[in-house]
């Protein structure tokens, strides 16, 4: 039977990872003390210390735990695939919606990764979204791109998103905000989903097509330079000479 005591402890060393990750993720590394740590998990000045022996060593935990979330992401959604069996449609809108719940849920995940500098070994979102989507040949780190790009910056950046139109704030901003980032993948979402208006917490209604899966689409012929007609490919007009006038 599992103590109190040890129930206390783990209770008490998760708040701390919690509290740690909202301050560094607010306030950057240089700024944040152990004491505010201490305080802002609702234990004693000296509790950070006493389970983690020093501020660079907590840190490093702390961001190891988010990177090794997006590692658990990627993973699950894989265990999803090989068990279901999923078509890369589908593959692609359940890894935007799970990346989306994620980074709404845990915006202090979103900027604690910024804010690492190093801290954190290789880049743990962009690998996580290749991972989930591996098996989509040469779409995939398009994909991934444009899904890491749109996800990751109206958290990241929530003033700039408010100012160009998205409010990632706003209620069912994960719901609607995927529709956008499926389309710029190359995926539409719900037909006529609703977009966020910014800064108002109301919906507003973009007329969107049926739900379509563009699969294979048609290739295109690449267009060569010779093709583009020049200068002097193109007949120029001759200018009418003016009869001159008897005097």
């Amino acid at each position: 039977m599992e103590q109190p005591r040890q129930r206390d402890a783990d209770r008490s060393r998760a708040a701390i990872l919690d509290a740690a990750e909202s301050l560094f993720a607010e306030h950057g590394y240089d700024v944040v003390t152990m004491a505010q740590v201490g305080a802002a998990a609702g234990v004693s000045r000296g509790t950070p210390g006493y389970f983690f022996g020093s501020k660079e060593a907590l840190h490093q935990v702390v961001v190891g735990r988010a990177a090794a979330t997006m590692r658990m992401l990627a993973e699950t959604l894989r265990v999803r695939d090989a068990v279901g069996g999923r078509t890369p449609a589908e593959r692609v809108s359940q890894t935007v919606d799970a990346f989306l719940s994620l980074l709404t849920s845990r915006a202090s995940l979103v900027r604690l990764i910024d804010r690492a500098d190093g801290a954190v070994a290789g880049e743990p979102h962009a690998e996580a979204l290749r991972d989930a989507l591996e098996g989509l040949g040469p779409d995939r780190d398009r994909a991934a791109l444009v899904a890491l790009a749109m996800c990751w910056f109206p958290i990241s950046h929530p003033g700039a998103a408010r100012l160009l139109g998205v409010d990632p704030d706003a209620p069912g901003f994960a719901e609607t905000w995927r529709t956008e980032v499926l389309t710029a993948i190359g995926l539409s979402g719900r037909a006529a989903a609703p977009a966020v208006v910014a800064g108002t917490g109301r919906e507003s209604v973009r007329a969107k097509p049926a739900p379509v899966i563009a699969q294979d689409p048609a290739p295109t012929t690449p267009v060569a330079p010779d093709d583009f007609p020049s200068d002097r490919s193109v007949p120029k007009k001759k200018k009418k000479k003016r009869k001159k006038k008897n005097p």
